[in-house]
C-alpha cells in the first residue's frame, strides 16, 4: 500500500470537511463579502444571498467528502488507484476553482476570497498524492496491478537469474 498517498488522501479528506465546516462559521464573512458588492440588498436579500451560497458550498462539501473516500478506497485495495485520484482531483479542482474565482453580478468574485482560498487548500493535498501515485509507478520497478516487478527491472537483492 502507498502509504503517503494515502496519508495525504486523509489531509484532503480532513482540509475538505474544515472548508465545509468554516463558511457556517465564518458566516460573517462572506455576509460582509456579499454586503460590500451589494451594498443595496436588504436584510432579506442579504440573507438570501448567504444561504444561497452556504448551500452551495455544503454540497461542494459533500461531495468532496465522497471524493476522497472513493480516492481512498482505491488507493488502499490499489485498484485504478492513479485514474481514480487523477480524475477526482480534476473534478475537484474544477468545481473548487469555479466556486472560488467565479464573478458575480457586482463584478467582484462572488465568494469571500478567505473562503475560496480554504475551498482550494484540499486540493493542494490532492494534487501532491496525485503526483506521488504517478511518481510511484514511473519508478519501474513494480507493475501497478499486481505488485510484481515489472518486466525489465532488477531483481529483489537474494534473488539471482
Amino acid at each position: 500500500m502507498k502509504r503517503l498517498p494515502l496519508a495525504l488522501l486523509y489531509v484532503g479528506l480532513a482540509l475538505t470537511v474544515v472548508a465545509a465546516v468554516l463558511p457556517f462559521a465564518a458566516r460573517d464573512v462572506l455576509e460582509e463579502h456579499i454586503r460590500d458588492g451589494y451594498p443595496s440588498y436588504s436584510a432579506a436579500e442579504l440573507d438570501s444571498a448567504v444561504t444561497g451560497w452556504l448551500s452551495i458550498l455544503a454540497i461542494l462539501g459533500a461531495l468532496g467528502v465522497v471524493g476522497w473516500l472513493v480516492s481512498i478506497r482505491a488507493v488502499r485495495r490499489q485498484r485504478r488507484a492513479r485514474l481514480t485520484a487523477t480524475t477526482l482531483l480534476a473534478v475537484g479542482l474544477a468545481l473548487s476553482l469555479t466556486a472560488a474565482l467565479a464573478e458575480d453580478t457586482s463584478g467582484e468574485v462572488g465568494l469571500a476570497p478567505l473562503l475560496g482560498a480554504f475551498l482550494l487548500l484540499p486540493c493542494v493535498a490532492g494534487a501532491i498524492a496525485v503526483v506521488l501515485l504517478w511518481m510511484d509507478e514511473r519508478s519501474g520497478l513494480r507493475d501497478s496491478s499486481h505488485g510484481r516487478p515489472a518486466l525489465g527491472s532488477p531483481l529483489p537483492p537474494g534473488r539471482g537469474r
